[in-house]
């Protein structure tokens, strides 16, 4: 948690979060990119914590980022287009709802 922490506030430049204790979740994703001129399957293993941050906070994007947007989870749910994805924020909503 220290290192999600830790890169939120460096990549993102949000250092402002409070971590939601019973949330983790683990998976990963695969996706083509083109390297040395050929298409190479990439693995991305990453996990999942909820936070909570205030909303008027504006994240410094990078050219790894195509852009950001605070969304309610019906909003956010159209945006997803992974199955395991969707599911974890279906997780997410619930425990906050819990709260």
């Amino acid at each position: 948690m220290e290192t999600a922490l830790r890169e939120t506030a460096e990549e993102v430049g949000l250092s402002n979060l409070r971590l939601i204790d019973g949330f983790r979740e683990q998976t990963q994703f695969f996706f083509r990119e083109l390297r040395h001129g050929k298409s190479e399957l990439i693995k991305k293993d990453f996990v999942i914590y909820l936070a909570e941050v205030d909303m008027k906070a504006l994240p410094r994007l990078s050219s790894e980022h195509n852009g950001y947007a605070w969304l309610d989870f019906k909003q956010a749910s159209k945006f997803l287009k992974f199955k395991n994805l969707k599911e974890i924020l279906a997780e997410a909503d619930s425990l906050i709802n819990k709260k």
